[in-house]
């Protein structure tokens, strides 16, 4: 998978082989952050994994059942989900769920949280997590991308 970009509705087997392939993707890539489009059926469960970076998860459609060892948080359309890196975590879809996610190198900015947290997501927020992710992925990032992922 050369950027990690595509949007994708298939079978678990299927999701499961561009989970794999996308956390490797995350693990190698360059620059503060990076977004990543998903596409899931209602039910959908994405294993117990974690990664090197922080992920902001945000469903566009649909909600989201996040589940780590320190609890289970449902997280709707209007809201958003940090996840610091390394944390180990599991995500079940309810209904069909158009996600979006940003991950975030942990030294990119100060002040980053470091605990698990559900955050409201503003019009502003939404707007610049849906624009990041048609922009040039996983490279060193200038100009207006770099203002966007910023």
């Amino acid at each position: 998978m050369p950027h990690g970009r595509e949007i994708f509705r298939g079978d678990a087997t299927e999701l499961g082989r561009l989970h794999e392939s996308r956390w490797q993707w995350l693990e190698e890539a360059v620059g503060p952050a990076v977004a990543l489009p998903t596409e899931y059926p209602d039910g959908y469960h994405v294993p117990q994994h974690r990664h090197s970076r922080s992920q902001l998860l945000h469903a566009l459609v649909g909600v989201v059942l996040v589940t780590t060892k320190h609890g289970r948080w449902m997280v709707p359309p209007d809201h958003a989900m940090w996840i610091p890196a390394g944390t180990e975590h599991s995500v079940e879809m309810l209904g069909d769920v158009s996600m979006r996610s940003v991950y975030v190198m942990p030294d990119a900015i100060a002040g980053l949280p470091e605990g698990l947290r559900v955050v409201g997501i503003t019009e502003l927020m939404h707007s610049l997590i849906v624009e990041s992710e048609k922009l040039p992925q996983g490279g060193e990032i200038e100009g207006r991308a770099a203002l966007v992922m910023g």
